[in-house]
């Protein structure tokens, strides 16, 4: 019997925009994430995919380590690699009235136990 275990949720808090082109450009998320378990989680690391108004947006990976506290909150940020050019078009109709749709989804890679990443996909609002 493997444990159950219910995907924190993780809310996207921040955005900002680092170097590159177009094409690429190097994104900094600030991620809040919320564990509904009653027990820790120690994550060893996170995939994630960013998408925007529908559009996919960015990608990335993080292996910062970090323990997500029994029904416990932390705040975390992580590197992803944008497409501007995917969600240019999101981006703009956003600019109307200051907030765009997101969803992100993902694995949690878990550092501990018999179940070794968590699956996960929560959607939201973020302001531009």
């Amino acid at each position: 019997m493997l444990p159950q275990l219910q995907p924190p949720t993780l809310t996207v808090t921040a955005v900002a925009f680092g170097g590159g082109n177009v094409q690429q450009q190097q994104v900094h998320l600030t991620l809040h994430a919320v564990n509904p378990n009653a027990r820790d989680i120690d994550v060893r690391g996170i995939d994630c995919a960013l998408e925007l108004e529908g559009q996919p947006f960015a990608t990335g990976a993080s292996d910062a380590a970090f323990r997500l506290r029994s029904l416990g909150e932390s705040d975390f940020g992580m590197n992803v690699t944008a497409n501007l050019n995917n969600a240019l078009p999101a981006l703009l109709s956003g600019i109307s009235h200051s907030t765009v749709d997101y969803r992100i989804t993902g694995r949690i890679h878990l550092g501990a136990g018999l179940v070794r990443s968590i699956a996960f996909d929560h959607k939201g609002r973020i302001r531009l």
